[in-house]
């Protein structure tokens, strides 16, 4: 896997962290106490920070993402949101349905899958973007300093 996927993709799991620090409340990761809902949220981070990875080295060996447009904004866009629908998805199993069966679905999947989506895709659907054009001319300079030391 490239250096700049995988950047984009440790971006992104440090972002689904900050956020679901926030939206809980927590200052930081100490201030979590074992729960069954921290079950599942570290079971949501597990795979969603695997399914970022595995879309990070997907789309660097895709053939056709030497074009610029498909580097800049359209490999990180999809490399957030892959990490976003595993984790929201998994989120609604576990928080959903396994946790409070006796709950409507329809409005568990709008609690568990639908507002943390919303929130993650607002927050970080904008700045993976911005990431992105940041970050790609960033590479190729390191890439050319690199090479001119060699």
């Amino acid at each position: 896997m490239k250096k700049y996927y995988a950047g984009l993709a440790f971006f992104g799991l440090v972002s689904e962290i900050v956020v679901a620090l926030g939206i809980t409340g927590l200052r930081s990761i100490k201030d979590v106490q074992w729960s069954p809902f921290l079950g599942g949220f570290i079971l949501t981070i597990i795979a969603a920070t695997g399914v970022t990875f595995w879309t990070a080295d997907y789309v660097s060996r895709r053939p056709y993402s030497a074009k610029i447009f498909s580097k800049i904004i359209f490999n990180p866009f999809l490399i957030f949101v892959s990490g976003i629908l595993t984790g929201t998805f998994i989120n609604f199993l576990y928080q959903g349905i396994f946790l409070d069966p006796t709950v409507i679905l329809e409005d568990n999947f709008h609690t568990w899958f639908i507002k943390p989506f919303s929130w993650l895709m607002l927050v970080g659907g904008p700045s993976s973007i911005i990431v992105g054009i940041i970050y790609y001319p960033l590479t190729i300079v390191m890439d050319r300093i690199n090479t001119s030391r060699n």
